[in-house]
């Protein structure tokens, strides 16, 4: 549910995978995943070099969270 809700603040996300992650969110598509804490590093410090990718990111989930009817309601139903 915070996936969601981070998303419509137009905050990029990194997040750990997770199997349900799907539900919301197309990980390597609009929201930056790991699954290691070497991993969260590596993709952090690429992030914070690489300003134009992290914008990239930031600006589809943003929009896709606002184009989107999403509601606590209707998420609260994928549970």
């Amino acid at each position: 549910m915070y996936t969601c809700s981070i998303a419509s603040c137009g905050a990029l996300q990194v997040v750990k995978e997770r199997p349900n992650l799907r539900k919301y969110a197309n990980p390597g598509e609009d929201v930056v995943t790991f699954a290691a804490v070497s991993e969260l590093c590596d993709k952090l410090h690429y992030y914070l070099a690489h300003i134009e990718q992290r914008e990239l990111l930031r600006q589809k989930r943003f929009g896709a969270a606002c184009t989107r009817r999403r509601n606590f309601s209707h998420i609260s139903a994928l549970f």
